[in-house]
């Protein structure tokens, strides 16, 4: 029961589709047999010193590596933090999905271990996808860049164009005043 929770949960999370949950369940069958002491994000084995983040979420408790990759904050930020901060923060997975919560006190160690990569892949995918926003927001950024430097050109462009027109408007005058003064002389 709790297995098909879990694939509700992510399919309400991220939408997937019947591939991505066949995909998932590939994934589960190879990684069965792994330990289950593992980082959550990148599924390799956490620090036996303890130098791991555990999600506060009583429901989740998934670990990660003290590293930003797999935690999502930096290893200086989360030693600054006070006990009861550290003991309050919520994984990203939990952050996300504040209405689908998995009870893992209920679950077997099948189902744990493949919370765990289903956990992984959308740590993966949700740094993929804001690693590509970053890359669009630099590109916008870039080309923000640029258009307000053709602006700027076009705009000097053009008032050099209305300089040119008034000056050209007043010789077009002096030269008709000069024609009539030689028509006199």
């Amino acid at each position: 029961m709790l297995l098909k929770q879990c694939v509700i949960a992510i399919l309400k999370v991220i939408r997937i589709d019947l591939c991505a949950v066949f995909l998932i369940l590939m994934i589960y069958s190879t990684v069965i047999m792994k330990d289950s002491n593992n980082c959550a994000h990148c599924n390799e084995m956490l620090d036996v010193s303890g130098d791991f983040i555990t999600c506060g979420n009583d429901k989740c408790k998934l670990k990660y590596h003290n590293e930003k990759e797999c935690s999502g904050m930096q290893p200086s930020t989360w030693n600054a933090k006070s006990k009861k901060s550290k003991k309050q923060w919520n994984c990203v997975v939990c952050r996300g999905s504040s209405d689908v919560i998995v009870d893992l006190e209920d679950a077997d160690d099948r189902d744990k271990k493949l919370i765990t990569v289903v956990n992984s892949l959308l740590a993966q995918y949700f740094d993929r996808n804001n690693s590509q926003l970053e890359d669009l927001k630099t590109s916008v950024l870039f080309q923000s860049q640029k258009y307000d430097e053709l602006d700027n050109k076009l705009t000097t462009t053009l008032s050099s164009i209305e300089d040119i027109k008034v000056t050209s408007s007043n010789l077009k005058s002096e030269q008709d005043k000069l024609a009539e003064e030689n028509k006199k002389l």
